[in-house]
């Protein structure tokens, strides 16, 4: 996909922008609540939120889960944007979950990740319910397309401001905006455990994952031949079943028709 020059970076900036204040107006909402996590998607909405609508962030660590460092990033980000900020160790409710849950005695990495995501949208709606705020959510374009998102989790949102945006446009906003190079450069990550990183999980890097998906949807090109043009057919086949097996992350849950 061609780069955004900066004129058009400009552009996109001031029409999000003024598309997210035209938003919050239009619910007659106070603001808007953002979970920032240290991490490229949430800067670029809550810098894209800030000069716009009355903008608060929460910050949750899951304790010794979560790494220090990402949570003094999301708390000198805010702190430069001057927006509200609470930070909530989400850790003990995570604990007490998966405490309570006696079905199996351990309870995989991925399924306590994703009973993260879900503590931290709990959060952020009670939030929104109190103070008359939306919940602005940080998926992107790539993330959704693959599913690579919590289902009730990350994925639960009133309004998505880069969820039409690539990941490798989102860096290039995030450029624009002047985001720290101390969140620009430090690997993508959903935080979900200790260590994790989304291309590790993921098998690419987002340049690689963004060129292909790109060749599938936007130019309607099918797996093999999206693989064939960037030599990589196992990712591109790979992609394409992570797509459909996530579908259904992607449309409202379905309602089984009954014969009458």
């Amino acid at each position: 996909m061609p780069m955004m020059g900066e004129r058009e970076l400009k552009g996109t900036i001031a029409s999000l922008r003024e598309r997210i204040k035209g938003f919050v107006a239009s619910a007659d909402a106070a603001g808007v609540v953002i979970g920032v996590s240290g991490g490229i998607d949430s800067a670029v909405v809550a810098t894209l939120c800030a000069p716009c609508v009355d903008t608060l962030a929460l910050i949750m660590p899951a304790g010794d889960q979560s790494s220090p460092q990402d949570t003094q990033d999301a708390v000198d980000l805010c702190t430069e944007l001057g927006i509200q900020h609470a930070v909530i160790d989400i850790g003990g409710v995570v604990k007490a979950v998966e405490d309570n849950y006696t079905r199996q005695e351990t309870i995989s990495q991925m399924a306590l990740g994703n009973v993260k995501a879900r503590v931290r949208m709990t959060y952020l709606y009670l939030c929104a319910n109190m103070e008359k705020r939306l919940v602005v959510g940080t998926s992107n374009r790539s993330e959704w397309l693959i599913g690579y998102s919590t289902k009730w989790g990350d994925s639960a949102a009133d309004l998505y401001p880069i969820g039409a945006l690539w990941k490798s446009e989102v860096y290039w906003l995030g450029s624009a905006l002047g985001i720290p190079d101390a969140i620009m450069e430090k690997p993508p990550s959903a935080g979900l455990y200790p260590g994790q990183t989304d291309e590790a999980e993921l098998g690419a890097s987002y340049d690689a994952i963004d060129k292909i998906l790109s060749l599938i949807v936007d130019e309607r090109m099918s797996p093999t031949q999206a693989g064939k043009t960037v030599g990589n057919e196992p990712l591109a086949r790979s992609l394409y079943k992570r797509m459909t097996n996530t579908a259904h992350k992607r449309v409202m849950p379905r309602s089984l028709e009954v014969s009458r």
